[in-house]
């Protein structure tokens, strides 16, 4: 169940900068081997979807505190959430034994990345639209819905 929410979360968080970034893009890259494009590369799109202004809001930082909502900033524009987002989905064998999505991702690790994706998809994509201020305020009451089941320690 953890590892499901943080895959979907992880997976969030990618759609949400590709989504973004796609807003201002007009034309594709050709491929080629030597210019990879970002938006093929889920590193990439996690550093997009975590950018400065996701943690402005005073509820994220009230949610997660701010020794770990910059510790996850800085998680996402170093190493990204990769080797998390394939523990969330993966059985692996590794140097403590055998971890499943079950054993390799604790409550409050999923519960950080749900609000983290919806203030991220809050913050990129509300705005634009009216629509998409009408979905601001859906982001509004579930970011306070799954705020307000923080797992205990």
């Amino acid at each position: 169940m953890f590892g499901t929410a943080t895959f979907v979360a992880i997976t969030a968080l990618e759609e949400t900068g590709e989504a973004h970034v796609s807003l201002f893009r007009r034309d594709r890259p050709s491929p080629s081997p030597r210019h990879r494009d970002p938006l093929r590369d889920h590193k990439a799109k996690h550093r997009m979807a975590i950018l400065p202004t996701v943690f402005m809001s005073d509820k994220l930082i009230e949610a997660l505190g701010r020794e770990r909502a910059d510790a996850l900033q800085d998680e996402a524009q170093t190493t990204g959430f990769t080797a998390l987002r394939e523990a969330a989905l993966y059985c692996a064998r590794n140097s403590s034994g055998f971890q499943s999505p079950r054993t390799a991702i604790a409550p409050l690790r999923a519960w950080e990345f749900l609000i983290l994706a919806i203030e991220a998809a809050d913050d990129h994509l509300v705005g634009y639209t009216n629509h998409s201020n009408k979905i601001g305020r859906a982001f509004e009451l579930l970011f306070a819905r799954i705020a307000a089941q923080r797992p205990s320690l």
